[in-house]
């Protein structure tokens, strides 16, 4: 009985685990990279100001942001949309 409990068990994680697998691949932006400079907000501290990356030392306090990019054939755009 305990075996037969433990198979179920495996089985039911495994298939939970495997729908991720069917997540939806037709997004508007796909995301190819993540950008390699990092940003901080502004001083209003209300949007990322991407005219300055961080350069090698952050403030305490502060958070990085790492724009996600994709390839629009003209170049890299950063991704705003929160479906992609």
């Amino acid at each position: 009985m305990k075996h037969t409990i433990s198979l179920l068990l495996a089985v039911m994680m495994i298939l939970s685990m495997a729908s991720v697998c069917l997540a939806d691949d037709d997004v508007l932006y796909p995301i190819d990279e993540i950008w390699e400079d990092g940003y901080l907000l502004d001083e209003d501290d209300r949007y990322v100001d991407f005219n300055e990356p961080v350069d090698d030392s952050v403030p305490y306090g502060e958070t990085v942001y790492f724009p996600l990019v994709h390839d629009s054939g003209n170049g890299y755009a950063a991704v705003f949309e929160s479906d992609a």
